[in-house]
């Protein structure tokens, strides 16, 4: 399951009109249900939202997480950057979330491998590789990236790390966390 959650001062950034929707009792009932039908949830939300996702995480250890893109840092200097990390360390502390590093462009058109550097290994940093992987945000980051691109600033940002994190972050924790059928593929790069 997913819906978009994120919400900002600014309207024309937002998707919803409730700044606090998460927080809703009649919105976390209807949350709960998911635990029971063996369903993982993908969670949108921005920086200024984690806070708040943290504390959903911990009310319901039973449903699967997934924080999509990140968690949205919007703002990228350096106070911005160790708020949305502190705030990812809060999330990370729940045992059921897992962080899905995509979309990283979509606030940063001109991204480059070091302009994603600090976010990556936040998410690593604080998730580590086994709640971490790697995903695109296609098509629509292909409007400013390719996949080639996208997927080669990734392996060149991880490049220190052991096969196996690398394997986690490229492929084994979103097969876990899916709870996709069968074995995990093997893919060879050229």
């Amino acid at each position: 399951m997913r819906q978009i959650l994120n919400w900002h001062d600014d309207p024309v950034l937002s998707h919803t009109d409730d700044p606090h929707v998460i927080c809703s009792q009649t919105w976390r009932a209807n949350f709960a249900r998911l635990a029971a039908a063996g369903l993982s949830f993908d969670l949108q939300v921005f920086a200024g939202q984690l806070r708040d996702a943290a504390r959903l995480a911990a009310d319901y250890p039973d449903v699967r997480i997934i924080l999509d893109h990140a968690g949205m840092p919007i703002h990228r200097d350096a106070a911005a950057l160790v708020q949305w990390r502190d705030d990812l360390a809060l999330l990370a502390r729940c045992e059921n979330v897992t962080c899905k590093i995509s979309a990283l462009g979509t606030l940063d058109h001109r991204w480059s491998v070091a302009s994603l550097r600090p976010l990556v290994e936040g998410v690593i940093e604080v998730f580590g590789s086994s709640r971490s992987m790697f995903a695109s945000n296609f098509p629509v980051d292909g409007l400013y990236s390719s996949m080639p691109m996208l997927f080669d600033a990734f392996a060149e940002l991880v490049v220190e790390l052991t096969p196996s994190e690398r394997d986690d972050l490229f492929r084994r924790t979103a097969w876990e966390t899916y709870r996709l059928p069968g074995q995990i593929p093997t893919v060879e790069r050229p």
